[in-house]
């Protein structure tokens, strides 16, 4: 049931990404000879002006736009039909757009992950309130000064000495400070406040205090001091801070502050979806909101093959005023999608080994 829910995401997320490119091209001006919804063998199609509207087997996997000419550094295959329909429009093909047209196609689809993004934030806070950062307990060592003092799974720290906790930077930061000293926090479980007296310990593994738990973020939704520009523009400055937050993320994947190991692949996806569906429909929709901004903005970055590296391409350019040969851009996207592969391939082994340590780690505990 997870790899289905996982799916639907994803194929959701695929799907605005490919009509964002789809709505673009038809304002540029662009053929669309293809519009294909969903994946693998074809169910019906119907066609509409120029473009078929093809419905696949496996609808839920997101969809497909094949533009007139061809994409960028993609075989340029143009039938006669095809031909006819450009001139009986008045479309033209890809590369025989302007730079400025061909940019909105590009970043199309990001841009209509982005106002989806927006969209969706907008609801939820309407419906439910604006987010409130909050750390919650997501493992505790047995034997740990947290596990003496009673702290269990599922945990939501409020605060600690009186301090709100809103991040885990705050938290990492006040144990960090207060080795041998007895702390006050202050935590919610089913729904009830519980106050527990902890004392971290100096942990020769980790390099400094802890008070041994693994510990992770989540939103919590409040009306409480919401005012009209929370309404207005809520759904903006959250879509803002979340972007904020992965290209921060993301950064310092490149400068190695954080572990590739951290990084989550299908597998990790899977395993995360499916937890979140079970806890309810309104938080499966902030996941998909969240994953949405993720993978639009890596599909900004300027990386052969992705959204981001045909505009790269294309400034480049119309900065010296030169034309990149088809078969330069070919072997560039090629080389870029064969990395991307290895990329997935080493993020799903890192997925595999996380579940086996869970899995032994779960048994030692047990």
């Amino acid at each position: 049931m997870g790899i289905l829910v996982a799916l639907v995401v994803i194929g959701i997320i695929i799907f605005f990404h490919e009509f964002g490119h789809y709505i673009f091209a038809k304002l540029a001006g662009c053929g669309v000879p293809q519009f294909s919804i969903g994946w693998g063998p074809k169910l019906f199609s119907f066609k509409i002006r120029e473009t078929r509207y093809s419905f696949n087997l496996f609808s839920i996997i997101g969809g497909y736009v094949r533009l007139l000419g061809g994409d960028e550094g993609e075989e340029k295959i143009t039938s006669e039909e095809e031909l006819r329909d450009a001139e009986t429009y008045k479309l033209k093909k890809l590369d025989e757009l302007s730079s400025l047209r061909k940019f909105s196609i590009f970043i199309g689809g990001v841009l209509v992950q982005v106002l989806l993004c927006i969209l969706i934030f907008s609801i939820i806070i309407l419906c439910i309130g604006k987010p409130v950062q909050r750390v919650i307990i997501g493992d505790v060592l047995l034997g740990s000064p947290a596990s003496n003092a009673g702290i269990k799974v599922g945990d939501v720290l409020l605060s600690i000495e009186g301090e709100d906790i809103t991040s885990y930077r705050k938290m990492l930061n006040i144990v960090s400070m207060n080795a041998g000293k007895e702390l006050k926090f202050v935590l919610r479980r089913d729904g009830s406040m519980i106050e527990l007296l902890i004392t971290p310990i100096y942990s020769k593994n980790e390099k400094r205090p802890i008070i041994g738990v693994s510990i992770g973020e989540i939103a919590e939704y409040t009306k409480e001091n919401m005012g009209a520009k929370d309404y207005l523009f809520g759904g903006i400055r959250l879509t803002v801070d979340i972007t904020k937050r992965t290209i921060e993320g993301i950064w310092q994947l490149i400068t190695k502050k954080v572990s590739m190991k951290m990084v989550k692949g299908p597998i990790g996806i899977v395993e995360i979806t499916s937890e979140i569906a079970k806890t309810g429909f309104m938080n499966l929709l902030i996941l998909f909101t969240v994953m949405n901004i993720n993978i639009a903005i890596l599909n900004a970055l300027p990386f052969p093959a992705l959204d981001g590296g045909h505009v790269l391409m294309l400034f480049i350019e119309k900065l010296f005023n030169i034309k990149i040969k088809y078969e330069i851009k070919k072997g560039i996207n090629i080389a870029g999608f064969v990395l991307l592969i290895c990329l997935m391939l080493y993020i799903s082994y890192n997925d595999v080994m996380n579940l086996i340590d869970k899995y032994i780690t779960r048994k030692n505990l047990g």
